[in-house]
Parts: structure tokens; C-alpha cells; sequence
């Protein structure tokens, strides 16, 4: 009797808190990143392409911060990058293999894999290897809220709601790094990492909380 009691009241506490959370994100304005637009187009050896978005797009994505370019290198290689952001009020994460299925590609491999940097600082993001149209395409992916980063979207969704609960605003985002594998699958993965270290901390920059809130305060 004792053990059901001490469940039910689990069960109350954590209603009691989702309820909460809701209250607060339904009376909260959504925040707004128009700087995710400024997002560097010259990275290192990296010059990058805008690669426009129909209307149509943005809405299946559930926001309108979104950006998607081409960026190529002087060593001749070719990677698309994407950022999608969402607001605490309104993420909308979709999976990365859904979205790649749904245009075209056939996911052969979804996994986590761990990327240390040369500072020995371990990353554990997300892999995914596809098919499409008789080739091969290598793609790395991850989930940032305000710095943390995760190849697990559960995990950055309960990053979101810590900080929710600690009555601070936050936001998060998903990126994606895609190319075409023409050789081996060991080169293209190196030259994802390098690019993925070399965009960690633009990244972290415009999809942090602090600093859009910041850029929307001056309006």
C-alpha cells in the first residue's frame, strides 16, 4: 500500500510540474534570432552558398529560422550545411533520418559517434550513412542548446526543460553537415569532423539565448 502511495504521488508531482512547465511557455512571447541569418559564410578555407528555401519549407520545419547553404573549400570539396533554431515556446525537432528519407535518401546506418577535438574535448553527435540515386552520402548531425551539445534529441529536450523549470529562457537548434562520398568513407568523415570543429563555436554563438535576447532588445 505504501509502495502504490509513493507512486501516485510521483504521479501528481510530475503533472503538477508539466503543468507548470506549460503555463509558463504558453504565457511567454516566442523569442526571436534574426542574427542566425548573419551566420559566417567564410569559415576558414570555407566560402559558403546561399541555398535558398520555398515558404513551404519553413512551415513543415515549424519556424522561420532557418538556413541551408553550399560551402566549398580551397582543397576542391563540397559540404551542405544546414542550421534549423527553435524558440523554448515552439520546438519542433524532426528526425534526421525522417527528413532525409522524406527527400529521397535510403538511411543504411543512424548511429551516435563520439568526435574528440585536438583540445581533447569529446563530442558525442549523430552519423548517418545514406543512399541515394547510386551514391553514398555521409552525414553528421547534432542537437545545441546554448552550448551543449548532443546527437540525442532527448537529451537536448531535457536540457530545454531544466532551464525551463529554472524559470530561464533558452532556445535550441539542429544542425546538419552533409556531402557525397566519392572515395572513402574515412576521407569524407574527416573532412565532416574538421568542418564540424571548425563551426562548433559560430554555432554555439547564434543559436545562444543570451545573445539573441540581446540582439532583440536593441530591436
Amino acid at each position: 500500500m505504501n509502495l502504490i502511495y509513493k507512486r501516485f504521488s510521483v504521479v501528481i508531482i510530475l503533472t503538477i510540474i508539466t503543468a507548470i512547465i506549460i503555463f509558463r511557455i504558453e504565457n511567454i512571447e516566442p523569442l526571436k534570432n534574426k542574427m542566425l541569418f548573419q551566420f559566417p559564410m567564410q569559415i576558414d578555407q570555407w566560402t559558403g552558398k546561399i541555398n535558398p528555401m520555398d515558404e513551404w519549407v519553413f512551415e513543415s520545419l515549424e519556424t522561420p529560422y532557418a538556413i541551408l547553404r553550399n560551402y566549398h573549400s580551397t582543397k576542391g570539396n563540397d559540404i551542405n550545411f544546414s542550421i534549423v533554431w527553435y524558440s523554448d515556446k515552439e520546438i519542433a525537432f524532426h528526425s534526421a533520418a525522417a527528413c532525409l528519407g522524406g527527400t529521397g535518401n535510403i538511411v543504411k546506418v543512424d548511429e551516435l559517434y563520439d568526435i574528440k577535438t585536438q583540445g581533447n574535448q569529446i563530442y558525442k553527435i549523430g552519423r548517418i550513412i545514406t543512399d541515394r540515386n547510386i551514391s553514398n552520402y555521409l552525414v553528421l548531425y547534432y542537437y545545441i542548446c546554448d552550448g551543449y551539445i548532443s546527437g540525442d534529441q532527448v537529451e537536448i529536450r531535457k536540457h530545454v526543460m531544466m532551464k525551463r523549470l529554472s524559470s530561464k529562457r533558452t532556445s535550441a537548434a539542429f544542425i546538419r553537415i552533409m556531402m557525397s562520398v566519392e572515395n572513402e568513407l574515412e576521407d569524407a568523415n574527416a573532412i565532416l569532423e574538421d568542418f564540424f570543429i571548425k563551426t562548433i563555436d559560430p554555432v554555439t554563438k547564434y543559436t545562444n539565448t543570451k545573445h539573441i535576447i540581446e540582439e532583440q532588445r536593441k530591436g
